[in-house]
């Protein structure tokens, strides 16, 4: 996952961990900890020099996966969790990306970036992402491409 500890990341962590119960300075201590600029991404991005990477966001619009998914949740409160929390988040990593990638060019480290028009932090547009990802992955690993 990528981190950015400015404060849309900040705020997306928190909101990731919170709503699993968890307490986000049980991640790295306080925000202010050197351990939160140690897993920052973006002050990271040089370590990543050689590194195939591939980024993908979408703005936190629903597919009709997406409200399909949204429909078919057990509860109300399950459904507004899902289509409030999927589209926060998924905003937020747009921003984060965004971010990122951004920093990767300042460095000239080469990046393959996909930014979708729609989509929120659902399974099924992880799932969608997968192949494209795949693409650019598997010849890495020494794997076959999809077909």
């Amino acid at each position: 996952m990528l981190f950015d500890r400015g404060p849309i990341g900040h705020a997306v962590t928190t909101i990731t961990v919170a709503s699993r119960g968890g307490n986000v300075e049980n991640l790295w201590g306080p925000p202010s900890s050197p351990k939160w600029v140690a897993h920052d991404s973006v002050l990271g991005a040089e370590g990543l020099r050689g590194t195939t990477i591939y980024l993908s966001a979408a703005p936190g619009l629903p597919t009709g996966a997406d409200l399909i998914a949204v429909a078919n949740s057990p509860t109300v409160l399950d459904a507004l969790k899902l289509a409030g929390g999927g589209a926060a988040l998924e905003a937020g990593a747009r921003a984060c990306t965004e971010r990122f990638a951004a920093r990767l060019g300042e460095l000239k480290i080469p990046v393959t970036v996909e930014y979708q028009q729609t989509g929120m932090h659902t399974w099924a547009d992880f799932e969608a992402q997968l192949p494209r990802a795949w693409r650019v992955l598997a010849p890495v690993l020494g794997l076959p491409e999809p077909k």
